[in-house]
């Protein structure tokens, strides 16, 4: 990492935007950043270019209002100006630190809630690896845990071959254990029924029983899967836990790096059902509220379901 002093950084920052505000003819305000983080992405599998991430904490919500501006413009032209600073793909996000307290807090509680079933950091767990947020989720995993991956290949409608190279490469890249299973097939018939209600619901997560069995032979008590409705479910008669990691542990959605993996079945269920899409809404709605997802963010991701019809 570049060399470089908080209080420099911070202290030109806070002129930029100034600067920036003034320059858009907008209203001055006095805002205040109190804290600043700097920290790298990961290296794309395509190339070898890291990005670094630039995060500013605001005193109040107003006062990150104002860094970002209407529309984005402020905080547009402030990494423009900034991107030369640190020779990277930079990316620049803004956050209340009241919600930086607040999310801590409810990641000591998720902590506090793992270690109650036994879970401990350095322990083996088996991750289901399919689709949106689960290659950033592992990032967080391998860090903490002993990881088996586990994909299921049941058909292209739920793993296409766009996601299982991106699994594939990702795994291999990171030294991650992982197979992938085929303990069905999709027919015509199961695809009609996946677009006709929620897709994890009425398909991948009826495949429990045989992400059950390989956790048994591998003698593994703790299973992450992202997907199930759950924070927490036992399997009374083999007292594994399967645990939803992202709705147990708070992480801000814009802090996922790695590529989002759209599940084909999902999209297309939503385009088709008006209840599945009023579902997804309502998910996104909930993250907004619990401050895991800006409201900028949700907002296009509302548009953006709405959008296909």
């Amino acid at each position: 990492m570049e060399n470089w002093d908080k209080n420099t950084l911070l202290e030109e920052i806070s002129n930029k935007v100034k600067e920036i505000r003034n320059n858009l003819n907008l209203k001055p305000i006095n805002f205040e950043i109190v804290d600043i983080e700097i920290s790298y992405g990961n290296e794309s599998y395509k190339n070898n270019n890291k990005t670094l991430f630039l995060k500013i904490y605001t005193l109040t919500r107003s006062d990150k209002s104002a860094i970002i501006g209407p529309g984005g413009w402020v905080v547009g032209k402030l990494r423009e100006s900034l991107k030369n600073k640190f020779k990277k793909n930079l990316i620049i996000i803004v956050e209340d630190y009241v919600d930086k307290l607040i999310l801590e807090e409810k990641r000591e509680n998720a902590i506090s809630i793992l270690k109650g079933i036994g879970l401990k950091k350095g322990q083996e767990v088996l991750y289901l690896l399919q689709c949106s947020y689960d290659l950033s989720v592992l990032d967080i995993l391998k860090d903490y845990f002993k990881v088996f991956a586990l994909s299921l290949d049941i058909g292209s409608v739920i793993l296409p071959p766009k996601n299982k190279e991106l699994i594939e490469t990702y795994v291999y890249e990171n030294d991650v254990p992982h197979k992938f299973i085929s303990p069905v097939k999709l027919n015509k018939k199961d695809i009609l029924i996946g677009l006709a209600g929620y897709p994890c619901d009425v398909i991948c997560n009826k495949m429990d029983k045989y992400i059950l069995k390989e956790g048994i032979n591998r003698n593994i008590n703790y299973i992450i899967n992202n997907h199930i409705p759950e924070k927490i479910k036992k399997d009374e008669s083999t007292n594994i836990y399967f645990v939803n990691f992202l709705k147990l542990f708070p992480l801000k959605k814009n802090s996922l790096r790695r590529e989002y993996l759209n599940c084909p079945l999902m999209i297309q269920s939503y385009k088709r059902n008006k209840n599945v899409k009023i579902k997804l809404i309502k998910e996104i709605v909930s993250e907004t509220y619990n401050g895991l997802m800006e409201p900028t963010e949700g907002s296009e991701k509302i548009m953006d379901i709405v959008k296909k019809i």
